[in-house]
This record gives structure tokens, C-alpha cells and sequence, in this order.
């Protein structure tokens, strides 16, 4: 998997009266946006284009575009990216059971 992680935080955890009085005293969420390739894609280019990736986010004009917008760019190489993917899965799948949650149309 190839990855780059763009995170916003919503406003209840850069609030965090606000995620208690709504009754989510430990609520975590961020947004985040993945580049991801199909799996048979060889480990050779997944690392390099994550590195091309990565490098453009640490130029200093890109980091300072994103913040200004209220974001944090942070690249992972895909090691990293496919952990944090499981990390999130966990994290909204007890999430989705506790609360039974469903789709609806």
C-alpha cells in the first residue's frame, strides 16, 4: 500500500468540553486520505513513489499551504500506513459494534 496521511482534527478533540458534554470523554477522530495501489503493485514502487510522496509533503511551501488550511500532512511508508490502517479499524470497528451502527438509504 502506498500512503500519505492528511489529518484534520473535528472540533471535539481540539474541544475537549465539548466531546465530554456530548458524552465521548476518550472521542478520537481525525479525517485522514490514503494513497493506495493494488496489491500485486511490487514493493519497489510502492517505496518509491511513497518517498516521492513523502518528500513532496516536507517541502516547506506544501506544509505551509496545508497549514493554513488547519491541516497536518504527515507521510508513513506503507509498513506504517498498513498499521495504522489496523489501528483505525479496530478503533471504528468496536466503535460501529458498541453502537450498532448501520448504513442506511
Amino acid at each position: 500500500m502506498l500512503c500519505v496521511r492528511i489529518l484534520y482534527g473535528y472540533a471535539l478533540k481540539t474541544n475537549p468540553r465539548c466531546a465530554t458534554e456530548a458524552g465521548l470523554p476518550t472521542f478520537d477522530m481525525t479525517a485522514w486520505y490514503g494513497l493506495m495501489l493494488p496489491s500485486a503493485t511490487p514493493n519497489a514502487i510502492q517505496e518509491q513513489l511513497s518517498a516521492d510522496v513523502r518528500a513532496v509533503l516536507a517541502q516547506p511551501d506544501v506544509r505551509e499551504r496545508f497549514a493554513g488550511l488547519g491541516v497536518i500532512a504527515d507521510g508513513m511508508n506503507p509498513k506504517q500506513f498498513e498499521a495504522f490502517l489496523a489501528k483505525e479499524y479496530a478503533k471504528l470497528g468496536s466503535f460501529i459494534e458498541r453502537n450498532r451502527a448501520q448504513l442506511s438509504q
